[in-house]
């Protein structure tokens, strides 16, 4: 009894595979299992989440320091990659936490995390 779904399994597996998969901007394969809108959404929703629960950094020195970085990381990315549809403007905020990370959602989204004060 089982061997039959065992032999569709077998069969049906690589088809699924083979739905997902499509290549990325830069050329790559990539195994696509949420569709594109959707991941972008969540980005959307995450993000504003953050920024509804997580304090924004005032420190003029430190944003200024990520807005750079930020801005040189969009340059190389344009000239890496011509062909690909960037946003025109990209939101860069940092969130005072303790968490020495940063990360970008999909979209226009940028965060760093610096050590809130007393940390």
């Amino acid at each position: 009894m089982r061997l039959p779904f065992l032999r569709h399994l077998v069969f049906m597996l690589p088809l699924i595979l083979l739905a997902g998969c499509e290549e990325t901007p830069t050329g790559r394969s990539q195994l696509a299992l949420v569709p594109e809108n959707l991941m972008g959404q969540m980005g959307e929703d995450a993000f504003d989440q953050m920024r509804r629960h997580q304090p924004v950094s005032n420190d003029a020195a430190i944003n200024q320091r990520v807005q750079c970085v930020a801005q040189a990381i969009v340059t190389a990315a344009e000239a890496s990659y011509p062909a690909v549809s960037l946003p025109s403007v990209w939101e860069v905020v940092v969130f005072d936490d303790s968490s020495p990370n940063a990360f970008a959602c999909l979209g226009p989204h940028r965060c760093a995390y610096r050590p809130a004060a007393g940390s």
